[in-house]
């Protein structure tokens, strides 16, 4: 049996004292990363130091960053119960601070059997596929809303799809139509306009939150301002809408063929008004710019690609009246596609919660952050032939076997995407 190699042994930037790494990116003499950059930076130390590497990047976080899928599983296999990750860190002091709002800092930040608590009970009305198929033909007058909306004015196309994943998140979620795609919502006073500008804040402020020096938790600093105040707006809204549905809720009894999410929540004895908040507050978040940058790198390439996009076009047109998306096998593989060059994040973060970790043949410490650069490997050659063509058809070839946790766009295991 070959000797694990330790971990101080492990390739990666150098460290200075207290300061860790981060001189590489602020100072100009030796600046080289950016945080506003993962991609870029990840691409960088894979070149310099191999497909395992460790960074100190400030005082007490050790990250380890992965870019081997085998090494990736293991970090799924370390996982356990509760897998624990480091991040959102702002927005759980944000929530922890009011705690008359929140119980905690929701499933995002939150670990532990706390982080069980919620997942569970979140989780449930999701599984039900019933209550998605109830809103068919809502989501098809907002598709058509968004055509006509596109059609009549389109100066920012990521914009529109912005406009139109917060109406579909705001319907499903709420049972309220926000008319984001009205000419008169298109001021950047309406509360759609708001709704969208914040949460791009919310998530633009916590990338750089989590990723730079925590001067954010010794005093309030331009980024954690910036994501106080949006954040505070989003609350604000949601507890308006949570509010009038439970008054009306008095009046207008539950009908299980129309269950929204929040129907389905107010319903559950394991949530309280704090946890429908945070659970709210998080849709908006998550609904609006993920959706609409997936959807438009995905429009982008079947432009740039017309014969995927008349493959698609037949496609879409052979399917049953039904809905049903069993034999729509081609147009899964083109958001595979879109998603293995790129993906909401970089990849997917953990928290090392066990002792006896070994990655890539080094012993690995408990309490070490692991992040997985699933968007890296997904274009390296070593595991994709011609990795920058956008190639659908890769993911029907059956001879093809791809490494399982090479692509990866929701995460693994049981802290998976909720949605």
């Amino acid at each position: 049996m070959n000797k694990l190699k330790p971990f101080s042994s492990i390739p990666g930037p150098r460290s200075w004292p207290i300061v860790g790494t981060l001189p590489y990116y602020f100072l100009k003499p030796c600046k080289k990363y950016d945080f506003k950059r993962l991609d870029r930076n990840g691409f960088l130390k894979y070149d310099e130091f191999g497909s395992i590497v460790r960074e100190n990047i400030g005082p007490g976080v050790n990250i380890l960053w992965l870019y081997d899928p085998e090494d990736i599983k293991k970090m799924f296999q370390y996982d356990g119960r509760c897998p624990a990750r480091r991040s959102h860190l702002a927005l759980e002091k944000y929530r922890k601070d009011r705690p008359h709002l929140y119980n905690e800092g929701g499933l995002l930040p939150t670990n532990g059997e706390e982080w069980w608590r919620i997942r569970q009970a979140l989780q449930r009305p999701l599984n039900i596929s019933k209550s998605f198929e109830n809103f068919h033909p809502s989501f098809g007058e907002i598709a058509t809303e968004f055509v006509d909306s596109i059609n009549r004015t389109s100066d920012d196309f990521v914009e529109d799809l912005k406009r139109y994943f917060l109406e579909i998140t705001g319907f499903f979620t709420l049972d309220t139509r926000l008319g984001a795609m009205k000419e008169d919502n298109m001021d950047p006073d309406s509360i759609p306009s708001k709704l969208i500008k914040c949460a791009f804040q919310t998530n633009s402020n916590i990338l750089i939150t989590d990723n730079g020096p925590p001067l954010w938790k010794v005093f309030e600093t331009k980024e954690y301002k910036a994501l106080r105040e949006s954040q505070n707006y989003i609350e604000n809204i949601s507890l308006k809408f949570i509010r009038n549905k439970m008054n009306n809720l008095n009046t207008n009894p539950l009908s299980n063929n129309h269950l929204t999410l929040l129907d389905q929540y107010f319903v559950m004895d394991k949530l309280d008004e704090k946890d429908i908040l945070t659970m709210v507050c998080d849709s908006l978040l998550a609904g609006i710019d993920t959706s609409s940058y997936t959807t438009g790198f995905m429009l982008y390439y079947l432009a740039k690609y017309p014969q995927v996009q008349a493959r698609l076009r037949e496609t879409i047109h052979e399917l049953p009246l039904d809905h049903n998306l069993k034999n729509f096998s081609f147009g899964r593989a083109v958001l595979k596609e879109t998603l293995r060059l790129n993906p909401v994040s970089v990849g997917i973060g953990r928290i090392c919660q066990t002792s006896d970790a070994v990655f890539s043949g080094y012993s690995v410490p408990k309490g070490t952050v692991l992040v997985s650069q699933n968007q890296i490997s997904c274009r390296l050659e070593k595991y994709f032939d011609r990795p920058h063509v956008f190639n659908p058809k890769r993911w029907m070839d059956k001879n093809q076997n791809y490494h399982p946790y090479l692509v990866l766009p929701f995460g693994f295991g049981p802290r998976m995407c909720i949605g």
